[in-house]
C-alpha cells in the first residue's frame, strides 16, 4: 500500500473511532476499528463474524463484507439465491449483493472525499443490510433441507 493510502486509512480510523465515541447513537453499535494491510476492518461487537472492510483510493471508497462462501451453498441453490439477491438489491439502500472471488458479498461505494457522517451512514447501512442478507440465506437453505 502506498504511503498516501496508509495515511488516509489511519486518519479515517481515528475519525471513525472519535465519531462513534461521541454521544451519537447509530443503531446502538459498538465498533472495533483495526488497520489491516490496505484496508480498515470494522467490527460490530454484536456481529463479529461479519466485519466490514473499507478501502480507499484517491477518489473512491469501497466498503464490503463477505456473507458466505459459494461453496457453503449447495450448487442446485446457486441460481435461486442469485435471483433472490439480485431482487434484494432494490431494497437494500446504499448496498449491493454480488459474487466476488467465490464469495457472496455485500458492498457499497462512496466518494473518498465524503464527510465522516456519510461514511458512517454507509458502514451502518451495510451492517444492517448484512442481517437482511443473512436472513435470505437462512430462509433459502432451510426451505430446501
Amino acid at each position: 500500500m502506498n504511503a498516501q493510502n496508509q495515511k488516509a486509512l489511519s486518519t479515517l480510523k481515528s475519525e471513525i473511532e472519535d465519531f462513534t465515541n461521541e454521544d451519537i447513537n447509530f443503531s446502538g453499535r459498538t465498533l472495533v476499528v483495526e488497520l489491516i494491510d490496505d484496508a480498515l476492518k470494522i467490527t460490530d461487537e454484536n456481529l463479529p463474524e461479519f466485519p466490514v472492510f473499507l478501502s480507499t483510493s484517491s477518489d473512491l471508497m469501497v466498503v464490503w463484507t463477505v456473507l458466505m462462501s459459494r461453496d457453503q451453498v449447495p450448487k442446485e441453490l446457486h441460481g435461486e439465491i442469485a435471483e433472490i439477491l439480485l431482487n434484494a438489491n432494490s431494497v437494500t439502500g446504499l448496498s449491493n449483493f454480488s459474487i466476488d472471488e467465490g464469495n457472496y458479498v455485500l458492498s457499497g461505494e462512496l466518494s473518498a472525499s465524503s464527510p465522516i457522517e456519510i461514511i458512517f451512514t454507509e458502514i451502518d447501512e451495510l451492517m444492517s443490510n448484512t442481517v437482511t442478507g443473512l436472513q435470505i440465506f437462512v430462509e433459502v437453505l432451510n426451505k430446501n433441507k
